[in-house]
């Protein structure tokens, strides 16, 4: 299991934070596996500054252009998304 520290912009970071944003959209760069933790990193595109705000979240299933890979089974993903990147589904860490 590994940790994975990326930006999220403030309008994406506020919707992950209220619980409407269940997901994240990536350039798969890093080796994402399911299990592995996204620590969202509050980041201002505009004024290229982070405000210290941070999330954590599980990486429970993963959708890319080939494959899809949750915790029980991995199926061939339909077309629609493009090569090189992910949809991560987020959950919440276990306490």
């Amino acid at each position: 299991m590994k940790t994975h520290y990326v930006k999220c912009w403030s309008v994406f970071f506020v919707e992950v934070i209220e619980g409407f944003k269940s997901f994240d959209v990536r350039i798969n760069d890093r080796d994402y596996q399911v299990g592995d933790i996204l620590c969202l990193q509050e980041y201002d595109p505009l004024t290229s500054e982070f405000s210290g705000l941070y999330t954590r979240r599980l990486i429970t299933y993963i959708f890319d252009s080939g494959m899809c890979h949750g915790t029980n089974h991995r199926h061939i993903a339909p077309d629609g998304l493009k090569t090189g990147f992910v949809v991560l589904g987020l959950g919440f860490l276990p306490k």
